[in-house]
């Protein structure tokens, strides 16, 4: 459960870091601050989609029911539309970046990182703590 609870707080869900996203689309391949690999299998990205569908969906059902009962016996179904449509467009692109995130905290969770994951993940460090040293050392 701490995987997932750290993957709803944007943070990596292996050691909690922080900064796992250069810009709203582009999350770094690595953690900053464990190594772990973000792309743990081929298609890993298809885990994230689901997430962020089902988020949408249940911000759909919530609003499209609210508006029903709210409104109930005179439905506004014009105005039902038209809100419904703005929301399931604005969700998914808000959302984006802890799909990711909670994706990986769930699978995380299911399966544990494994033996080749973590010699990889230091691996990782230790190549960019030796480039991050010599680019300060250069400056």
């Amino acid at each position: 459960m701490k995987q997932i609870a750290r993957g709803i707080r944007k943070r990596c869900p292996h050691c909690g870091g922080s900064d796992l996203f250069t810009r709203w689309w582009t999350m770094r391949r690595n953690c900053p601050t464990c190594g772990l690999k973000f792309d743990r299998d081929a298609g890993y990205g298809t885990g994230a989609m689901i997430v962020n569908t089902a988020a949408t969906i249940g911000t759909f059902l919530v609003v499209f029911v609210g508006i029903m009962v709210a409104t109930w016996p005179d439905v506004p179904w014009t105005a039902a539309l038209v809100i419904t449509i703005v929301v399931n467009t604005i969700v998914p692109i808000v959302f984006y970046p802890w799909s990711k995130t909670i994706f990986l905290g769930l699978d995380l969770a299911v399966r544990p990182l494994s033996a080749e994951e973590s010699a990889a993940a230091d691996v990782w460090l230790r190549q960019n703590a030796t480039t991050a040293g010599a680019a300060s050392a250069t400056d």
